[in-house]
């Protein structure tokens, strides 16, 4: 089975897509059309080549994942949101 690293995606710029390597933080800019089609904070899993570059055109949408995340960053904005005295936290 061919290795592979997770990407999320950060922010998407017009036709660039940015994405953030899940395990060292490092960014890509990819154009879209180089991507299946995503959103902001889409999880995605890349194979590697044996060199650990990553193999763009292999890039599938974890979809499950993804939601997983988006569920425990709303749990947290909403517990913040709880917690702020203020009432200033917004997002």
């Amino acid at each position: 089975m061919p290795a592979e690293r997770k990407y999320v995606v950060d922010r998407i710029e017009g036709e660039l897509v940015v994405l953030v390597d899940d395990e060292s933080g490092d960014r890509a800019n990819l154009e879209s059309w180089e991507l299946p089609v995503v959103d902001e904070g889409t999880v995605l899993a890349v194979e590697t080549d044996a060199n650990g570059h990553p193999k763009w055109g292999t890039a599938t949408v974890l979809a499950e994942e993804t939601e997983k995340r988006r569920h425990e960053d709303k749990t947290r904005i909403e517990d913040l949101k709880r917690r702020d005295p203020g009432g200033d936290v917004t997002i």
